[in-house]
């Protein structure tokens, strides 16, 4: 089986971190006014770069009898445009972009959500032939974009239906985790991709948070989320790749991580919170900018 060298659909993970810093921008107070105009620019750059990953999009066609690992990367596009619609609900001005937005990217998720448990089951299925199935955590790109639907449709949709769709993305993570796990120790991925599990574990968390108003459901899952991140760093020196894409992969964990944290200091009003989260959102803003310093102030994938 042919593979690219690199996953299709690559261009929208910076899409993916640059919209997650913004959201982290608009959601931590401590920034004051700095945050919201920090994340109005970064809101512009990630709206640059979906729309150059859209014309791009054509380059990076899935091979055919691909693997799910690599198909999931096809959710990076809802995914970066739910992001997007997040970030533009947090301006008054843009309110009904972000709704427009919103429908596109809940459409999108749902086609490639429904797409990907089909993939899931006929691949199992033929794999348990093969010796060395292809898994990774990027499995998870699906059920992250049906969990992003419900922190906006709240608002639009019945309840019911929100509860449906966040229970349907729940069992996508809940099918995609028993995959992994069960996955031989020496076929284990990288630590950006690792990063996936940290963040679907936070969008869950503000998810759920957005439809119960759990307080202490949302700081729960930050705080445990907190301990994840902590294991991944220390994992840092596995990374060795010369694929800019695996280090923008580090991007939205931090950024998710951000977004938790400041949502847990509004809530809470325990300034530990926030602190944490602003160094956090800092240094995804600092990753962000070494990463477009390194691939030629482009701010995507070489």
């Amino acid at each position: 089986m042919n593979t690219p060298t690199r996953p299709p659909y690559t261009e929208f993970i910076p899409v993916i971190g640059v919209a997650g810093l913004a959201i982290a921008l608009q959601n931590n107070t401590l920034f004051g006014s700095v945050g919201i105009y920090g994340s109005a620019v970064l809101l512009g750059i990630a709206t640059m770069l979906l729309l150059r990953g859209i014309v791009k999009i054509r380059r990076s066609l899935i091979p055919i009898q691909s693997t799910p690992s690599i198909e999931a990367f096809t959710a990076t596009l809802p995914v970066s445009v739910s992001l997007l619609a997040i970030a533009y609900s947090g301006y008054v001005a843009t309110s009904a972009v972000a709704y427009i937005v919103w429908v596109v990217a809940s459409v999108l998720q749902l086609g490639v959500a429904g797409y990907s448990v089909h993939r899931w089951l006929t691949y199992v299925s033929s794999a348990k032939k093969s010796p060395t199935p292809e898994y990774s955590p990027s499995m998870l790109f699906p059920s992250i974009g049906l969990l992003l639907i419900p922190i906006i449709g709240v608002q639009y949709l019945p309840l019911a239906l929100t509860w449906s769709i966040v229970l349907i993305g729940l069992g996508m993570t809940f099918i995609a985790s028993v995959i992994l796990i069960s996955q031989p120790r020496a076929r284990r991925p990288l630590l950006p991709q690792n990063g996936i599990w940290l963040s679907a574990s936070m969008v869950t968390g503000i998810s759920l948070y957005s439809l119960s108003g759990s307080v202490l459901l949302l700081e729960a899952m930050t705080v445990g989320s907190l301990f994840i991140l902590v294991l991944l760093l220390f994992h840092l020196k596995d990374l060795r790749t010369p694929l800019h894409f695996m280090w923008w992969g580090l991007v939205f964990p931090l950024a998710s991580s951000s977004v938790a944290l400041g949502m847990t200091y509004t809530t809470t009003h325990i300034v530990a919170y926030g602190m944490v989260g602003a160094g956090l959102t800092v240094v995804g803003v600092l990753l962000m900018m070494l990463l477009s310093l390194r691939t030629r102030l482009n701010l995507a994938i070489a």
